[in-house]
């Protein structure tokens, strides 16, 4: 969904840049990473923005959220 997302902001598409911030914020809530699943919220609302650089930044902290979220969602497998 991170790549769908990346691809969709660089191609300009913005009907699947919200399908994919979409996909991710349902599935970021349904295993409990709310944090992960506003940031895709925030995009799916906001769709593209005019100036590329935002998208690039708001795309890294989702990123960034995500690494996390699948750190703490695999200790919690093994812990």
């Amino acid at each position: 969904m991170l790549a769908e997302l990346r691809s969709a902001c660089t191609a300009n598409h913005a009907d699947r840049f919200r399908r994919a911030a979409h996909s991710l914020k349902t599935n970021s809530n349904t295993f409990g990473a709310m944090r992960l699943g506003a940031l895709a919220r925030d995009l799916e609302l906001k769709g593209l923005d005019a100036d590329p650089a935002r998208d690039t930044a708001a795309i890294a902290a989702l990123e960034a959220e995500y690494t996390r979220a699948a750190a703490a969602l695999k200790e919690l497998r093994h812990g």
